[in-house]
């Protein structure tokens, strides 16, 4: 390994001197572990001094080696805490977005819900040689199922906002797109990220068609219509004997449908009538 690879990210000591620099950093450098060694020279000396004097020395003993075995856990938890904990946290930008750097890789972190309250995306540039920028999406639905937001935490119009937030930077620098799922994308396509939002109102409008202003619908007739999948699947897998592929496609179904639904009500297109039935708001 090269000397200019950064092996310890996380400054976990591996060589005697790495030890001997970690123990200089974070026992003789913070304040903190010298006040722990005052206080105990202040207050467990004195103890032990008077143990020696009026007990036995068996019982002394006995608390000496237990007393080391819990001060020696305390110091291999501390250890561990130290040595697992990621100290590069990075730094803040001028957009609000937290920048970290690694070598000669910079990664820009881009907040994106929707699909989760803290879904993120990424920008990674190489800073050392002229190199095209990578446009990290996560799972902001570059598939041709689109966006996917079946939890109940997802949330349509976070997820919408997300997407017009990725276009524009998509469209200010040339960037390869790549995501969680689905294609890289080396070409500029403008219609990539306008795509996702066309499905999200494909989907609303195919839901607005079956409702009307006068008979509500429950969800149950609404899912398995080929409203989210397509309808051939969602008959076949509701159907299937297996019970695994069923619960999911149901979990798909409801769920998507459901956040749509939601996203509905808000925009004030559709009333809900009670706890799962729902009219066109005429």
């Amino acid at each position: 390994m090269s000397k200019k690879e950064h092996r310890n990210i996380k400054f976990i000591p591996y060589s005697f001197w790495e030890t001997i620099k970690w123990i200089g950093k974070h026992i003789i450098l913070d304040f903190y572990y010298p006040f722990i060694f005052v206080i105990f020279f202040l207050f467990v000396t004195p103890v032990v001094t008077t143990l020696i004097i009026v007990v036995p020395s068996s019982w002394f003993y006995a608390f000496l080696y237990l007393f080391c075995f819990f001060v020696s856990l305390v110091i291999h938890q501390t250890v561990q805490i130290k040595q697992h904990k990621v100290e590069n946290i990075g730094k803040l930008n001028e957009d609000g977005w937290r920048e970290f750097e690694y070598d000669n890789l910079k990664i820009k972190t881009i907040h994106v819900p929707g699909h989760s309250p803290g879904h993120t995306a990424f920008i990674i540039e190489d800073i050392k040689e002229n190199k095209r920028k990578i446009l990290f999406a996560s799972d902001i639905g570059i598939t041709n199922r689109g966006a996917w937001y079946g939890y109940t935490y997802s949330h349509l119009k976070d997820i919408k906002e997300s997407v017009k937030k990725l276009e524009k930077i998509y469209f200010d620098d040339d960037f390869i797109v790549a995501s969680g799922h689905g294609p890289i994308i080396f070409d500029k396509k403008p219609e990539i990220f306008n795509d996702i939002i066309r499905r999200i109102d494909d989907i609303d409008n195919k839901l607005l068609s079956i409702l009307d202003s006068n008979n509500p619908k429950s969800l149950d007739e609404i899912i398995y219509k080929g409203r989210f999948s397509s309808e051939d699947h969602t008959i076949q897998s509701k159907d299937d004997p297996l019970l695994s592929q069923k619960r999911l496609v149901s979990f798909f179904e409801r769920n998507m449908i459901t956040r749509h639904i939601n996203d509905l009500i808000e925009r004030k297109k559709i009333i809900q009538i009670n706890n799962e039935s729902w009219i066109l708001n005429s």
